[in-house]
């Protein structure tokens, strides 16, 4: 017998009318080229969320997609759990929306059909793009003195839209690892043992996943070196190009091109030594929160350009790993720096709610650029 929840009502305007055979199959071709975008392919969280409730209303159930119900089929939440308290299906699809909106942005004149969802539902819609008018051909009318004043608007509305462009979320995200992608030299992956390990030597599975998306990352923007993922620790000035270190400390005690604001310490904290304070993870009444740190300095001289994603447990890690390999949220949050800021070394303070496991949300809690 189906999960029923009393407190949670279908909204009819959400349902989507009906499509036929054709229609849903576009559909599913389009969602997979959706999945595939750089919109969505940092986070298999948001493609699995955008793929559940997507086939639902597909297969006509979409009476399914409520709060509740996503938690329990998707999440293996349990029937009885607290959707006041736990956040995570409004939190995953607040993304999704956002990222929908970002891949229609970029590509959706060119796609049949425009997905969306709505504000205040989980049931999205696959709406008919609309079609634009044939072109006509109209005479030409007399040119008149006035009229002069048309190429200037048309030059300041194009600069307008050409620095719009460079800080768009895209553009911001290249900027950041433009310094790290290598053409000719090296690229070190430096992996820390997870901390549940017994003897500290073993790499989680997730770790190394996590250090091949940086790697494509660095393939795509046309970097073509030599690649080394090692468990080292030790950072050899002049060893390479550049350097991505993935751990909770890895990299913390190893001396930085400019004085940093944020340190990691062996204690499981980051401290901010200009204020004094210390950022560890904490209960929280449904799960913890945790502090992640991203750290990227641009190359000088001899040094090599280093990215450090380092946290005060693996969960913080892993959510950092996120941040920079996700178009979106990243560049959403260096937003705010600009496009210039974001050449300098800079620090990323996160905020981590997580149940020990699964990553809940993520606040930006500072954001520092040198010098």
């Amino acid at each position: 017998m189906p999960l029923e929840c009393a407190d949670e009502q279908p909204n009819p305007a959400a349902v989507a009318a009906p499509l036929g055979d054709a229609d849903r199959q576009a559909v599913r071709e389009q969602l997979a080229r959706i999945m595939a975008s750089d919109a969505f392919r940092g986070s298999k969280r948001s493609r699995e969320f955008l793929s559940h409730i997507a086939e639902k209303t597909l297969s006509g159930q979409s009476i399914l997609l409520k709060e509740r119900l996503i938690g329990v089929h998707l999440y293996g939440k349990d029937g009885a759990y607290d959707t006041s308290a736990d956040s995570t299906i409004r939190v995953r699809a607040n993304e999704v929306r956002r990222r929908l909106l970002q891949y229609a942005e970029q590509f959706g004149r060119d796609e049949a059909f425009r997905i969306l969802l709505p504000a205040g539902s989980y049931v999205p819609e696959f709406r008919p793009a609309a079609r634009l008018p044939a072109p006509r051909t109209v005479a030409a009318p007399p040119l008149h003195k006035g009229w002069l004043i048309g190429p200037t608007v048309a030059a300041l509305l194009l600069c307008g839209l050409a620095f719009r462009w460079m800080l768009s979320p895209d553009s911001l995200f290249k900027e950041f690892w433009r310094p790290l992608t290598v053409g000719n030299g090296t690229l070190v992956l430096r992996l820390q043992a997870a901390s549940g390990s017994g003897d500290g030597s073993t790499i989680p599975l997730d770790a190394v996943r996590q250090l091949l998306r940086i790697h494509d990352i660095n393939r795509s923007f046309g970097g073509h070196g030599e690649v080394v993922m090692t468990g080292d620790t030790p950072l050899v000035s002049g060893e390479a190009s550049a350097q991505i270190l993935l751990g909770r400390t890895i990299g913390s005690s190893l001396p930085a091109p400019v004085a940093l604001r944020y340190r990691v310490e062996s204690g499981a904290a980051i401290l901010d030594v200009v204020s004094g304070r210390r950022y560890g993870s904490e209960a929280l009444a449904n799960g913890r929160q945790s502090y992640a740190l991203v750290t990227r300095t641009v190359p000088r001289s001899q040094a090599a350009a280093v990215l450090s994603l380092n946290g005060t447990d693996d969960v913080a890690v892993q959510a950092a790993e996120e941040l920079v390999t996700d178009p979106a949220a990243l560049g959403d949050a260096l937003r705010a720096a600009g496009i210039a800021a974001v050449e300098r070394d800079i620090q990323i303070l996160v905020a981590v709610r997580h149940s020990g496991q699964e990553i809940w949300k993520r606040d930006i809690v500072a954001l520092q650029t040198y010098p």
